[in-house]
């Protein structure tokens, strides 16, 4: 299995960045925004907490969820839907 893969990665060094850089997301994205929503809801303050959902909701923050589960398919977390106002 091994000369099978160094002679892929020697004759398609394109790929095995590919699977590399795939592999960097699938290490450092999930884990990265679990542990800093963790952080944020154990904090006293509410300010990070509208930070963190007013990021999260950004159109920069859903293009990236976007472009990373398309590439990578890393499951990144979306925001909460808004609850509707009852009167």
């Amino acid at each position: 299995m091994e000369e099978i893969v160094l002679a892929l990665s020697q004759k398609y060094p394109g790929l095995m960045t590919f699977f590399v850089v795939l592999g960097i997301l699938r290490t450092v994205f999930k884990p990265l925004m679990s542990i800093l929503q963790a952080v944020v809801k154990e904090t006293p303050t509410l300010a990070d907490d509208h930070a963190l959902a007013k990021f999260m909701s950004s159109r920069a923050y859903l293009g990236l969820v976007w472009f990373v589960d398309y590439v990578s398919s890393v499951k990144l977390p979306r925001p909460a839907p808004k609850e509707d106002a009852k009167p």
